[in-house]
């Protein structure tokens, strides 16, 4: 089975992902460093780290406030969004 939402195309291009918004609105804000990968969200919110060729480094839960993971150079996946270390 398989489900989508519906999206509209408008006049502006897309350029990249704002911000991430889990299913109960609370924003996740992903803030690359040097070493580190900082989250921050507004509320409970599950992450996930991939490295680019999909191997997993981090998952677990961002609580009203940050989480700072110590992070390799390179290129990693947080929640569906490209990040450059």
């Amino acid at each position: 089975m398989l489900t989508t939402n519906a999206f509209a195309v408008g006049e502006e291009n897309a350029t990249g992902i704002d911000k991430v918004v889990n299913e109960a609105g609370n924003e996740l804000q992903i803030i690359p460093g040097r070493g580190e990968l900082t989250l921050r969200a507004n509320g409970q919110t599950r992450a996930a780290v991939f490295t680019i060729d999909g191997k997993q480094v981090w998952n677990g839960s961002v609580q009203n406030g940050e989480k700072t993971i110590r992070l390799n150079r390179g290129i990693y996946v947080v929640n569906g969004r490209k990040v450059v270390l």
